[in-house]
């Protein structure tokens, strides 16, 4: 496929800026060794992060469930953990109530999960779900 072609496969949008807006995003770009485009790209990714795939989101549950199990943490985040597991039954139909979730989850390396993964989730579809429980209460 020509190259012309295959660009117009992107979805494009065209877009005013403020004055000096140009040049910040420039500066920033010449930061960090990429092009303009990148940069409004990776900022826009950071902005608004793509939704999680239902396999990436069972992960980060229950690498969140595994992190905040107070057996682990000397007692604490025992709410947290509630409300993870909670989660999970709801989300998944599974309850891990009782179960050695390291044990039995946490060995495959699907659940190597990123800190930096794994608080964009917890901001992204945990977060979310625990407000709008809440609301519910």
């Amino acid at each position: 496929m020509p190259e012309q072609e295959n660009r117009t496969l992107n979805d494009k949008f065209m877009l005013r800026l403020p004055d000096g807006m140009r040049d910040r995003i420039k500066a920033a770009a010449d930061a960090n060794n990429r092009s303009m485009n990148s940069e409004i790209v990776a900022t826009l990714e950071d902005k608004y992060p793509r939704p999680f795939s239902e396999d990436e989101d069972f992960s980060m549950a229950i690498a969140w469930a595994v992190s905040c199990d107070p057996k682990r943490a000397a007692g604490r985040f025992a709410e947290e953990y509630r409300l993870v597991l909670q989660y999970i039954r709801e989300k998944f139909d599974l309850d891990l109530a009782g179960h050695d979730i390291e044990k039995e989850y946490f060995s495959d390396p699907r659940f190597n999960v990123p800190v930096s993964n794994l608080a964009k989730w917890m901001e992204f579809s945990f977060g979310p779900w625990v407000r709008q429980l809440t609301k519910a209460l």
